[in-house]
């Protein structure tokens, strides 16, 4: 499980999803904003919306996923930012297809290889 103090709340997502610089990588998109001064670390928050799958517990082991992965990568930037990503619409469908036709350890992994290989890209554009 991830601390409460690594994870945005609504008021911050909100604020990211207007003021946030956004990337675009080929699964997900990043909105990016600096982490305050006095905070020495970086939050994060992830958005599985209900088209990938309508059951809560598929997208709740895939946001776990994602923070797994998010902890286990480089994710590397030069100052402590906060990170909200989502899902990109245009690839929707292909993974709500992987869903329907993996077990659970091959969507895990499956979903942990695609947010790492966004994580790359976006940590060399900032």
């Amino acid at each position: 499980m991830v601390e409460k103090k690594y994870k945005l709340s609504w008021k911050e997502i909100n604020y990211m999803l207007k003021r946030g610089k956004r990337y675009f990588g080929e699964y997900f998109i990043f909105w990016v904003i600096p982490q305050y001064p006095n905070i020495s670390f970086n939050q994060r928050a992830f958005q599985i919306p209900l088209k990938v799958d309508k059951r809560a517990t598929v997208r709740n082991l895939l946001k776990r996923s994602c923070y797994k992965s998010i902890s286990n990568s480089t994710f590397v930037s030069k100052t402590y930012v906060k990170v909200f990503a989502s899902i990109n619409k245009k690839n929707v469908e292909p993974l709500k297809e992987l869903i329907a036709t993996q077990n659970k350890t091959t969507i895990v992994k499956t979903w942990e290889s695609l947010i790492s290989k966004d994580l790359t890209l976006l940590s060399r554009k900032l």
